[in-house]
């Protein structure tokens, strides 16, 4: 955080929405929760293969890939192109992470219910920005080196 963005903090901080509250993390969270917006990242494919690992859905996919275009698509991208990560600020590529995903779904190789596993696949790509103040997601040590500043 720099000089300008750390003086925008403090003066923030000096509002009686923050004043009350009582550790940084509550002041970070509640400067999150009130002037923040969700925007989009890079979402990288090792991310999405770990997710599947911790939920136990890799080895069946694993599995399908012979059978399953939609398993051999996303094990190409993921282990065997060149492309890291992807983007869902680009519509296409939105479009086909989306329709990849509705394949696994039908194919019943994620899960739908009770853990939704396309919207947390997609929500790895959630950044939350605090966007009035110009800043990223604000942290309870920005909040500290604010009010020391």
């Amino acid at each position: 955080m720099n000089y300008t963005q750390q003086q925008a903090l403090k003066a923030e901080l000096q509002k009686p929405a923050y004043t009350a509250l009582a550790t940084a993390q509550e002041k970070a969270d509640a400067i999150n929760t009130n002037i923040s917006t969700t925007k989009f990242k890079k979402v990288e494919y090792n991310d999405v293969v770990a997710y599947l690992t911790f939920r136990e859905k890799i080895n069946g996919i694993l599995a399908a890939e012979a059978t399953n275009d939609f398993a051999r698509e996303i094990l190409f991208l993921s282990t065997k192109s060149k492309l890291e990560r992807f983007d869902l600020n680009q519509p296409y590529t939105a479009t086909s992470v989306n329709r990849l995903l509705d394949g696994l779904t039908a194919a019943g190789l994620i899960d739908s219910t009770p853990v939704d596993d396309k919207s947390n696949i997609l929500s790895l790509a959630d950044m939350t920005v605090a966007e009035a103040l110009g800043l990223g997601t604000v942290k309870d040590y920005d909040v500290t080196n604010a009010e020391d500043a």
